[in-house]
């Protein structure tokens, strides 16, 4: 490739970029005109705690699974189990 067709080339670039920036440029007041939606109230206002703890099946059933681990008798719970429950929670 010669220092011409670079040139070239490098000026095309260029050109693209500043079209495309200026209709980034264009387009970011339109988006940012539009509100961002929030959630009205907290979980812990809407429902209380419970709702709050059974709104997500998963986290649901990883509670209930650490509820019947730890209660097993004879001392047997797997303590790295519930552990790796737990960082699943987080």
């Amino acid at each position: 490739m010669d220092e011409k067709e670079f040139g070239r080339l490098k000026r095309e670039a260029e050109q693209r970029m500043k079209e495309l920036h200026a209709e980034a440029a264009a387009a970011a007041p339109e988006e940012a005109a539009e509100p961002i939606k929030e959630e009205e109230k907290p979980a812990a206002q809407s429902g209380g705690i419970t709702e709050a703890l059974f709104r997500d099946k998963d986290r649901t059933l990883i509670l209930a699974l650490l509820l019947l681990l730890t209660d097993e008798k004879d001392g047997k719970a797997d303590y790295s189990l519930l552990m790796a429950l737990l960082y699943i929670l987080l």
